[in-house]
């Protein structure tokens, strides 16, 4: 294990560093009293085990926040979005109930 304590500035980091398994075992940095700490908890190499953790993530369905108001197909996120349908067009801005406002885009 290679330890690393090091100071940048006022903020304290230390890095432990598992060699044969190319791992980092400990983090840490502390700025003031602001501190976070990271340790390794267990360390697995049963394939079949992490073969079950990462088949569990990839079904997983996730969702692009940044276009969650263009999926029109979900159920959930039809009732968590409560803007209604909104049409594209005019000047692209609408209020809460989805009627667009008036205005037109700058060029």
């Amino acid at each position: 294990m290679i330890s690393a304590p090091q100071q940048i500035g006022d903020t304290k980091i230390e890095l432990q560093w598992l060699v044969e398994s190319q791992l980092i075992s400990y983090y840490s940095w502390q700025k003031g009293n602001n501190q976070e700490v990271w340790q390794l908890q267990n360390l697995h190499h049963d394939v079949a085990l992490i073969d079950d953790f990462f088949s569990q993530r990839a079904d997983y369905q996730g969702t692009d926040f940044a276009h969650i108001g263009d999926d029109h197909s979900d159920p959930f996120l039809i009732k968590m979005v409560t803007l209604g349908f909104i049409e594209h067009g005019a000047s692209g801005f609408y209020d809460d109930k989805g009627n667009a406002l008036d205005g037109t885009h700058q060029y």
